[in-house]
């Protein structure tokens, strides 16, 4: 799954929770869902920094590298979050 794809699905993920039936949000669904999602990916960032510094300190090149390309992701998604 790309970048666009994940924004797309956690937005849509939100969306769809904050839908329920006679519930008062109206036009802040949409906002209410992206700023959910973000806050989503935002925390998994941190998540994984703190997991890449380990990473550092033990010198896991492979974690690293893995690592490093999951969070470059993570900021693509974040990225077409706020795009959406």
């Amino acid at each position: 799954m790309n970048a666009i794809q994940e924004a797309k699905q956690l937005y849509s993920e939100y969306r769809f929770a904050l839908s329920i039936p006679n519930a008062p949000l109206g036009e802040a669904k949409d906002h209410i869902a992206k700023q959910l999602a973000m806050r989503e990916v935002e925390s998994k960032i941190v998540e994984n920094e703190s997991i890449l510094a380990m990473a550092k300190i033990h010198m896991d090149a492979r974690a690293v590298m893995v690592l490093d390309a999951r969070i470059f992701f993570l900021r693509n998604v974040k990225e077409e979050i706020q795009k959406l």
